[in-house]
């Protein structure tokens, strides 16, 4: 049940940091990453990767003066239609 919660959740917010996910579902991040496994591998939802920060760039907060060097929190995001990897085999000769 707490897998269609979660997957509720994401919908709803269409976007969500581990974080929030965390915090609303009171999870540890490793039982999180299991929950999120087969919602990624059906292709329901895509977890986004921190982007180093470019030259001269603040943190994600904005809330700082220090120009430190926070990454972005990774973020889930909802697919409406789901992604799935389509294995195609080529040969080549």
């Amino acid at each position: 049940m707490i897998l269609l919660a979660i997957k509720d959740y994401i919908r709803q917010h269409q976007a969500v940091s581990r974080q929030a996910l965390i915090n609303h579902f009171d999870l540890q991040p490793d039982a999180l990453d299991g929950l999120l496994a087969p919602l990624i591998a059906q292709g329901h939802v895509i977890e986004t990767q921190s982007q180093p920060h470019s030259a001269g760039a603040t943190c994600h907060t904005g809330q700082c003066a220090t120009n430190c060097k926070l990454p972005a929190p990774k973020l889930i995001l909802w697919c409406e239609k789901p992604l799935r990897p389509l294995p195609i085999p080529i040969q080549i000769n």
